[in-house]
C-alpha cells in the first residue's frame, strides 16, 4: 500500500475508534441519556420538579404531546383516567416493565373541563376515549398527573414540595 494511504487510514481509523469510546464513556458515566429519543410522540423530558429525601425516588415533569386511549373510573375520592394497555408505550420514559404498567396505568387529569369529563364519564374498557395530554408528571406517591393543556406551573398544587 502507498505510504502516504495506509498513515491517513491509521489515523482515520485512531479518530474512528476515538469517536467511539468518548461516547461510550458519556453513555456510561450517565452525561448523555441514551433514551434522549421521542418514540410514538410520547412527550419530551421537560426537566425534573423536585427531589425527595430518598434519591432511588423522583419526581419528573414531561412537556410535550400525546395522544392516549383511556376510560374513566372513579376510585372513591377521584375520577381517574386509566391508559389502556395499547398506548402504554406514548408515556414518558416508558420502559416496557410490568412494574412501569402498574404505576402509570391510572392518571389524573388536572385540567379537564366539565364538557371532557362528561365524555370521559361515559366510556368504558371497551369504548375508550382518546385523550391528547401535552404535560405529564411521574411522582414517587400517588397516581401520575397529565394535563391536557399544560402551562407552567400547573402541577404545582398537587406536588408535595
Amino acid at each position: 500500500m502507498h505510504r502516504k494511504i495506509s498513515g491517513r487510514l491509521a489515523i482515520e481509523v485512531i479518530l474512528l475508534l476515538s469517536i467511539l469510546v468518548g461516547g461510550y464513556a458519556l453513555i456510561g458515566s450517565g452525561m448523555l441519556d441514551s433514551n434522549s429519543g421521542v418514540k410514538n410522540s410520547a412527550p419530551t423530558k421537560a426537566g425534573k420538579v423536585a427531589d425527595t429525601a430518598d434519591n432511588s425516588c423522583k419526581t419528573h415533569a414531561y412537556e410535550g404531546e400525546a395522544k392516549i386511549r383511556g376510560w374513566y373510573v372513579n376510585d372513591g375520592n377521584d375520577w381517574l383516567l386509566v391508559v389502556s394497555d395499547e398506548d402504554m408505550g406514548k408515556l414518558p420514559n416508558y420502559d416496557g416493565t410490568e412494574e412501569y404498567r402498574l404505576k402509570n396505568k391510572k392518571i389524573k387529569l388536572v385540567d379537564v373541563t366539565s364538557q371532557i369529563e362528561k365524555k370521559l364519564k361515559l366510556t368504558s374498557e371497551k369504548k375508550p376515549q382518546t385523550v391528547t395530554i401535552t404535560g405529564y408528571v411521574i411522582r414517587c406517591g400517588g397516581v401520575p398527573l397529565a394535563s391536557i393543556e399544560y402551562k407552567e406551573g400547573i402541577f404545582k398544587k398537587y406536588m408535595d414540595i
